[in-house]
């Protein structure tokens, strides 16, 4: 639990003060969890309208997917994050379809601790 907040504050850290950051992830667990246990973490994106992140499992040639990892010898992954049904378009800048979230975005994350 405690390396998903040290990743949030490295993702924080990386934008200068003083900018305001276009993205913003939280993430959130809503349940106490117990060794042995099965919680999912819910990562939220909240972007500004002309700002996305892209598709974690739908690829192209283009940009590269968004990567969503835990780590920790507390925490064991049990399957993949789920994502929501990304939108897709030809994107000028990479000159092929990219699959991407755009808006409020949701990703849970299943885990046992």
């Amino acid at each position: 639990m405690k390396n998903i907040y040290l990743i949030l504050l490295f993702a924080v850290a990386l934008f200068p003060q003083g900018l305001k950051n276009p993205v913003t992830i939280s993430a959130d667990v809503n349940q106490p969890a117990r060794a042995g246990e099965v919680v999912n973490i819910e990562i939220s994106a909240q972007m500004e309208d002309q700002w996305k992140i892209y598709s974690i499992y739908k690829l192209s040639d283009g940009p590269l997917p968004t990567e969503i990892t835990i780590s920790g010898e507390a925490v064991g992954t049990l399957d993949r994050v789920r994502e929501p049904t990304p939108k897709h378009s030809f994107d000028p800048g990479f000159d092929t379809e990219t699959y991407y979230h755009q808006g409020n975005t949701e990703f849970i994350f299943p885990f046992r601790v």
